[in-house]
Parts: structure tokens; C-alpha cells; sequence
């Protein structure tokens, strides 16, 4: 699927087209019923905070109508490069929205045009060993992204989308991509 970044922002907007965000709420079930639905992630209800370091959460943008969830990437001077703190804030934040009956479907950007992640942030492995990588399991709390098990993710990528950055936009159901 693609869109320009004027047909994304239409898709936001009040004034914007209707039929498409109707399309987007009412597939929701079509595509969470392809989802794994044996999620093991705790059974436990997750709460959304009310504010993140590394993410900007929003449950009700303009037309969402209560119904769609934004999520932004919001490290925007390392172009939004993933790092534990990052991932930890984008877990717990998915897995409340996740948990929440009333959000039917959630929207994955950069918190800028300019990028939606620039991959792993290397600066946080660069004085790790390849043993202490491999013995923490440095990514699999990235894994945790795709158990989702209810809420359809589209991932709505502007700009740079590199190494884990793009591998985090296809742990998403969709994945629309601006012109560059």
C-alpha cells in the first residue's frame, strides 16, 4: 500500500477521506484474526502511561474517533535510532494499546519526515562484547512488537528506514511509505 504524504495527512485530518479511515478501523478485525492469538505475553492489563521519554502516544488524533492509536518515534537528533530505552517505552506502549478494547488499530511513525528509524543505535553496542550481546539477548524485546495479538500495526514510514528500523516496520501488518 502506498500513500503520499499528503494522502497520510488527509487520513488524519477531519476534513480527510472518510472511506479510507473507515476502511483502516472496520479491517481491524479481518487482520487481527491473522495475527498469532496465542500471544505470550503476560495475561496481566497493562497501563498506558501518561508520558514516555522516547515515544509521543497519541490515543485520539484528529478522525480517529477514540477508534486509532499514534505512536511516534521520538529520538529525532539521532534520527529516531533504536536503543533498549526506546524499545522498552514502544513495548509497554503496545502492549497497553493492545489490551485496550476500544482502540482498533494503531499507527507506527517517526516523530519527523525525516526519519522513522534509522536502525539499532550503535552507540549503545559499541563498548559491548559479542558475549555480552549473545548472553542478554540484546534484541529479543524487539520480537515482542509482532505477539501483538488483536491490534492491526500499520507502520507509516517517512524517510530513512534502516537496518532494525525496517525490520521493525515489518513486524507491522502494513507498511505505507511516503514518495521520496
Amino acid at each position: 500500500m502506498f500513500l503520499s504524504r499528503q494522502g497520510f495527512s488527509r487520513l488524519l485530518s477531519t476534513n480527510g477521506s472518510s472511506v479510507v479511515r473507515q476502511s483502516i478501523v472496520s479491517s481491524s478485525a479481518l487482520i487481527g484474526s491473522h495475527r498469532n492469538l496465542l500471544s505470550t505475553s503476560s495475561s496481566s492489563s497493562r497501563i498506558l502511561k501518561e508520558s514516555y521519554k522516547n515515544i509521543i502516544v497519541e490515543t485520539s488524533p484528529k478522525g480517529g474517533n477514540g477508534k486509532i492509536c499514534v505512536i511516534k518515534l521520538n529520538r529525532p537528533k539521532a534520527l529516531n535510532a533504536l536503543n533498549d530505552d526506546l524499545f522498552s517505552d514502544l513495548v509497554h506502549a503496545t502492549k497497553s494499546i493492545d489490551n485496550d478494547e476500544n482502540i482498533r488499530c494503531l499507527i507506527l511513525m517517526g516523530s519527523t519526515s525525516k526519519a522513522f528509524a534509522a536502525g539499532a543505535d550503535i552507540s549503545e553496542m559499541k563498548n559491548k562484547t559479542f558475549e555480552q550481546v549473545y548472553k542478554k539477548d540484546m534484541f529479543a524485546e524487539w520480537q515482542e512488537i509482532s505477539k501483538l495479538s488483536s491490534t492491526p500495526i500499520i507502520a507509516a514510514i517517512s524517510g530513512y528506514c534502516l537496518g532494525g528500523g525496517n525490520e521493525l516496520a515489518m513486524m507491522c501488518d502494513i507498511m505505507v511509505c511516503t514518495k521520496c
